[in-house]
């Protein structure tokens, strides 16, 4: 076991690893390459260094931790197979392989402290994110594709995949603290909806408001019990069949233009969507590696939904991976429905689910990082115990019972 006074300085060290992993892109493209250079360096150095205390400390990775590592390796060696460029999926792997092994050690050492500085370290990016769109309502630079509307936390649509993490972060911090949602938790998801909205992603405000719906619907008053995560991912994947193969968005072109300003190619996706298929078919078992997406006016390696760009690159292998790690994550959650911190990461893991329909998950390790707390919600349950009202019943003895 470790001490107290190690304990502290673990948090520090953990810390410093985390920072490189969470430099923001606005500054990762206006940086250059001499910043690049050094902080790929760095998590280099922390992975090695990470993992030699995890042998010293004789820490076992558990199972989603060596499929997350699965996940992404299996992408590199098909990139090799197929001649395509790895950069991206190399720089992918250890951005996951690096975070997956920071979690591990702060799940040995004091989960709760690292949830704590995980919210506070994320909420200040946010935050100089937030200050720099209300200062520059535009954007702030130009990105390599000739894009504008880039702040902080990079271009508009990828926003959500910083705010998603850090409000279950956040929440789960909460929770701890005052044993329910509290003022200050409705704050957080009420400040997040307005810097989604003044960047201008309808489609992620779209999640956030499904989001919201469920976590009202899941107050007590309401005495919902939510279905877990894998009937949400499975209802995320059937309307992104729709979608694709069977034009369900034609049915409603007034709506989609009305309330998200899209048309019913959801501003060009479609297309995309249909150089996808056909790449999907010449190597529907093993993918494709990266693949490039040429338009009229910019060129894209993201097929713009989350289970076409899977099948693109890894196949159905990938694609079955993939839904292995949910089902493995909603069977852990399940086991702990009653308890607030399930239902935190299961509301952030549907808004995921319904911005996979139109967009590739950014931020990959940031995903990876709520993965890793929803499969060990059993530890973080004991590590980090709710606090409770007087009057109310607590969820332990809930869970004993059912267990």
């Amino acid at each position: 076991m470790i001490n107290e006074n190690n304990k502290r300085l673990i948090n520090i060290m953990l810390i410093i690893c985390v920072i490189p992993f969470l430099v923001p892109r606005g500054i990762m493209e206006t940086g250059g390459n001499l910043l690049n250079s050094i902080l790929y360096y760095f998590r280099l150095f922390v992975i090695f260094f990470l993992l030699i205390c995890c042998i010293l400390y004789k820490i076992r990775f558990c199972m989603i931790t060596w499929l997350s590592i699965l996940f992404y390796f299996l992408n590199i060696v098909i990139c090799i197979i197929r001649h395509t460029d790895t950069s991206a999926d190399i720089s992918n792997f250890i951005y996951v392989f690096g975070m997956v092994l920071i979690m591990e050690f702060a799940l040995y050492n004091d989960i709760s402290c690292f949830i704590k500085n995980m919210a506070i370290i994320i909420g200040i990016i946010i935050v100089a994110n937030f200050i720099t769109i209300v200062m520059h309502p535009g954007g702030l630079y130009t990105d390599s594709r000739g894009w504008k509307a880039n702040w902080v936390m990079g271009y508009y649509n990828l926003h959500i995949f910083t705010y998603l993490p850090w409000l279950a972060f956040s929440y789960m911090y909460i929770y701890k603290l005052r044993g329910k949602l509290s003022v200050m938790g409705i704050g957080l998801l009420v400040f997040t909806i307005c810097g989604i909205y003044m960047a201008g992603s309808k489609t992620s405000l779209v999640a956030l408001g499904i989001a919201f719906i469920i976590m009202v619907f899941s107050l007590k008053a309401f005495k919902l019990n939510l279905p877990n995560v894998f009937v949400f991912f499975i209802i995320s994947f059937v309307i992104s069949y729709l979608i694709i193969f069977m034009n369900f968005q034609e049915n409603f072109p007034a709506i989609l233009y009305k309330y998200l300003n899209r048309d019913s190619s959801f501003t060009g996706r479609t297309i995309i969507w249909a150089m996808a298929l056909k790449s999907i078919s010449r190597h529907p078992i093993l993918g494709n590696g990266n693949v490039s997406y040429n338009l009229t006016t910019w060129t894209t390696t993201q097929a713009h939904n989350t289970y076409l760009n899977i099948m693109v690159q890894q196949g159905l292998l990938g694609l079955m991976l993939f839904g292995i790690i949910v089902f493995i994550v909603s069977h852990k959650l399940k086991q702990y429905k009653e308890h607030p911190y399930t239902k935190v990461l299961t509301i952030i893991l549907v808004a995921y689910f319904v911005d996979f329909i139109t967009e590739m998950y950014q931020m990959p390790h940031l995903l990876f990082c709520v993965i890793f707390l929803a499969y060990n919600i059993d530890k973080i349950v004991d590590l980090m115990p709710v606090k409770f009202d007087k009057d109310s019943k607590t969820i332990k003895k809930k869970i004993k019972i059912k267990i």
